[in-house]
């Protein structure tokens, strides 16, 4: 059974965080070439679930505009990145269309959303690579 992501205060163990963004991203695109690295420490429950949901839409779109993709998740202390790349023909983000939710509010307003949240896009004619981060702002 999945913790109530929403709560904020449950932490989860970087292992925990990893498997669960792992499974949000194959649930969206199973044929996604995916690897991780896992350190030490916790990181928040709605900070892995908002970077898993925002990164399987990514891996979602990899899949469904250039045909496949690949991914990596790292998870330490306090800190979540994970990065989509494909090798389609790109895309600018500001362009999207009024209409497309998945990019502008899956991927970005979710990331931005989270305290220490950041959604970043490399696109070009040799492909569009995601970088969504979250790292613990210390108070």
């Amino acid at each position: 059974q999945l913790p109530d992501l929403a709560q904020g205060s449950l932490e989860l163990r970087a292992d925990q965080a990893e498997q669960l963004i792992i499974d949000l991203i194959r649930a969206a695109a199973p044929e996604l070439l995916l690897g991780s690295t896992t350190g030490e420490g916790t990181v928040s429950s709605a900070a892995a679930g908002a970077v898993g949901l925002a990164a399987a839409e990514a891996a979602r779109n990899a899949v469904r505009h250039a045909g496949a993709g690949s991914g990596a998740v790292s998870v330490d202390e306090g800190a979540i990145q994970v990065e989509i790349a494909d090798s389609g023909v790109g895309f600018d983000p500001e362009r999207v269309p009024a209409g497309r939710f998945g990019v502008r509010e899956s991927i970005v307003r979710r990331i931005e959303e989270l305290d220490g949240g950041r959604a970043a896009f490399d696109t070009g004619a040799d492909g569009t690579t995601v970088v969504l981060q979250w790292t613990r702002r210390r108070g």
